[in-house]
């Protein structure tokens, strides 16, 4: 969603005639797009922005959106957001929502009693991608969901879904442009076009519901493209959205499904509206309708008051239901949040950490055989960056699998065929397969077969 948000904000600047610029010490405005959901995140701006106050020049500004900002304002407003007062030589911040002021917003013009920005304005705006093969695509803002532990509803504010049109002419752009690779994004994506709050009159409702219709419209849009969407949430993962995502050729067989506790009482203090049960009975039709279906997962470990036979429920339910991929998170207390009120953050950093190494170790023994199942087979990836110095390529498989192959005339972009010679915990290794479907040797510089040695990829 930083991303997504920064494409914006930069299309807007461009607009406003301001040229991007990769040194910092060129730069005569810098903006932090944050995100809030770890402490670690938020301890990471803080820490880049002391970093740039040492540099900063007399006409430097500094400015700070994204999920660490409640109010737009600067220096000059009456009402200013408490950042302003926090970090010395931070000039203005503003909600992603009101994007659209930020020019008025540099000049000093902005007023406080303006700020009633609709997200609608925010989704109108035409962005200035960063990549020329990937593009992040917002369907939604905002959440509804109200976890005791996540701060996003308060930053984000409420659900409000976008207009079916106006996605489905965005993707279709990108797909004439040329681009292979699209993630739609939303706070809880499947809940697309269900909140009272809809920025969307064409979205009626109809015999398929918003979400799987998206889908639908998206699939049959002409063209050789993936689909990826995240995060969608348990509580409103229908059969009708699990049939329509196994189903469509555009769609990636990967699904992203925040377990975030494998114990009911502590999803309960997490105000997370489904059971284990249910959880796993969403994970077997997804199996059913899609055997090689990648699933990936979020986990909190040490949240409030959790014990070790709660802890332990969790590590049985990554036994049972073998995640490709999972991230694994420390809770951390968010200020403001219903957990920071009324729960006691009472797991030590230590034990906090243990349960995380557990997890973690289990995992590797989990998608090493997850991945072993590669192995001798032929994958299409889509490579994402090139290493000229070792002579490599990295991309990814529809299934969310990383893929090291040599790098040949590869470029960012470009989909190809790979022979899975060799499998670790946290990647693939392939040979390039030629177009008769035989691996392919590369040649060096000045012509020389090689056997190039493969290089690890940390997790």
């Amino acid at each position: 969603m930083s991303y997504s948000d920064a494409d914006r904000i930069r299309a807007v600047l461009q607009n406003a005639k301001h040229k991007e610029t990769d040194n910092l010490n060129k730069a005569d405005l810098v903006i932090f797009v944050t995100c809030s959901v770890k402490q670690k995140a938020e301890d990471k701006v803080i820490g880049h922005f002391h970093d740039l106050v040492k540099l900063k020049k007399k006409s430097i500004q500094i400015g700070l959106t994204g999920c660490m900002t409640r109010t737009t304002s600067n220096q000059n407003s009456e009402k200013k957001d408490k950042l302003l007062k926090k970090l010395k030589g931070l000039d203005f911040t503003f909600r992603i929502e009101d994007v659209e002021k930020l020019p008025s917003l540099l000049e000093n013009e902005f007023e406080t009693k303006d700020n009633d920005q609709s997200p609608i304005s925010y989704f109108e705006i035409k962005p200035s991608y960063q990549e020329s093969f990937r593009a992040f695509v917002p369907i939604m803002n905002g959440c509804n969901k109200f976890c005791t532990y996540c701060i996003v509803p308060y930053a984000r504010g409420r659900e409000i879904s976008r207009t079916m049109s106006s996605i489905i002419n965005e993707v279709k752009q990108l797909v004439k442009n040329g681009y292979k690779e699209i993630t739609l994004l939303g706070q809880n994506v499947n809940s697309y076009g269900r909140t009272n709050d809809i920025y969307d009159e064409e979205i009626q409702k109809n015999e398929q519901e918003d979400f799987a219709r998206l889908l639908t419209e998206i699939d049959q849009i002409p063209g050789k493209f993936r689909l990826r969407f995240t995060s969608p949430h348990p509580q409103d993962m229908s059969n009708e959205a699990i049939k329509t995502i196994c189903s469509l050729k555009s769609v990636c067989n990967h699904v992203h499904l925040p377990l975030q506790s494998g114990d009911d009482k502590i999803l309960k203090q997490m105000n997370r509206s489904y059971d284990l049960k249910k959880f796993k009975s969403i994970v077997r039709k997804f199996r059913k309708f899609s055997p090689d279906l990648a699933i990936s997962t979020d986990i909190i470990v040490g949240f409030c008051g959790e014990t070790e036979e709660q802890f332990q429920n969790t590590v049985q339910a990554f036994k049972d239901l073998k995640f490709d991929l999972a991230y694994i998170s420390q809770y951390s207390q968010r200020t403001g949040t219903y957990a920071a009120k009324n729960l006691k953050d009472n797991i030590s950093r230590q034990e906090k950490k243990a349960r995380f190494h557990t997890l973690n170790n289990l995992l590797r023994e989990i998608s090493l055989k997850k991945n072993q199942a590669y192995l001798n087979q032929v994958v299409e990836i889509l490579v994402e960056t090139i290493n000229k110095k070792k002579c490599t390529a990295l991309g990814k498989t529809g299934s969310y699998k990383t893929v090291q192959v040599p790098l040949g005339n590869l470029k960012p972009g470009d989909f190809a065929k790979v022979f899975v010679t060799e499998a670790k915990e946290w990647i693939l290794y392939g040979e390039l397969v030629s177009e008769r479907g035989k691996p392919r040797r590369v040649r060096g510089k000045k012509g020389v077969v090689k056997k190039l040695k493969r290089s690890t990829v940390g997790n």
